[in-house]
């Protein structure tokens, strides 16, 4: 994902990116309260006092040069910066806890689709039915959701239709609202094709706690060739440029009632 650095809100994505770090991480390593990480990002503060601007700089190790000007650091000054905050990798636990919104939510939508089977001909009914995944953020700070083999949750159709290709993604912010307000839930086909202006399920390679994954962000397909693929989130507005040989897959956001059996035909 490549991030517009021409302002202090895209260095300071762009650096987080890197190191895979979230609004919480650079809160707590900064000592900021989560309102002006949140607004920070979302462009609020276009300028910062000087005391904050080095707290910000150890946070995301690297200097105060590049949060004002965007001057890259050598290598030699990100290592001094490293010796001088004592920094460690940091590895997040298995299983990062939603917000208590989003988690209630997710919980009584769980509870009135979720499988209720408790033999093995019951499991084998409700697969018949139609199980899909559900994925959601993982801690990420900018709305993707992490797109593991161990999704959040399986949720159930209520009536007898192939359900392979179809999942959904739980919405962790506001970078979409109205259109999708966090504790809400996206749902994508793999084989639903995707044309400009339509909602998408765009699927990223990326890195999360030091590893490789797969990110799904929800957005607006804006345009797309065999080079890059360019999308937009609603708030704020802010088209984002990928790489073709980034992206795993783009897919169409389905909407209520759309037959899914016929998607893709």
């Amino acid at each position: 994902m490549e991030s517009d650095i021409s302002t202090l809100a895209g260095r300071v994505a762009a650096r987080m990116a890197e190191l895979g770090l979230s609004q919480a991480d650079i809160a707590r390593r900064g000592r900021f309260n989560a309102t002006f990480v949140s607004d920070l990002l979302r462009g609020k503060k276009l300028t910062l006092h000087a005391g904050n601007y080095g707290r910000l700089a150890r946070a995301l190790l690297t200097t105060q040069a590049y949060l004002q000007t965007g001057t890259q650091p050598s290598e030699a000054e990100i290592d001094r910066i490293k010796t001088e905050v004592g920094w460690q990798p940091e590895y997040a636990p298995a299983e990062p806890e939603l917000s208590p919104d989003a988690a209630a939510d997710l919980d009584a939508i769980a509870r009135h689709l979720a499988d209720q089977a408790a033999s093995r001909a019951e499991i084998k009914k409700a697969e018949e039915l139609g199980r899909f995944p559900v994925y959601r953020s993982g801690g990420r700070f900018d709305g993707g959701s992490i797109v593991e083999s161990f999704p959040l949750y399986h949720l159930t159709l209520p009536i007898k239709v192939q359900s392979n290709g179809l999942y959904a993604v739980a919405i962790s912010d506001t970078t979409m609202s109205p259109r999708y307000e966090p504790g809400e839930l996206a749902y994508a086909h793999k084989s639903a094709i995707a044309r400009p202006k339509d909602y998408v399920s765009i699927l990223v390679k990326g890195r999360m706690n030091y590893r490789d994954t797969i990110i799904a962000y929800i957005r607006q397909l804006v345009h797309e060739s065999a080079d890059e693929v360019i999308v937009r989130q609603i708030s704020p507005s802010i088209e984002t440029r990928y790489a073709r040989d980034s992206i795993e897959g783009i897919h169409r956001v389905v909407f209520a009632g759309e037959p899914i059996e016929g998607i893709g035909l």
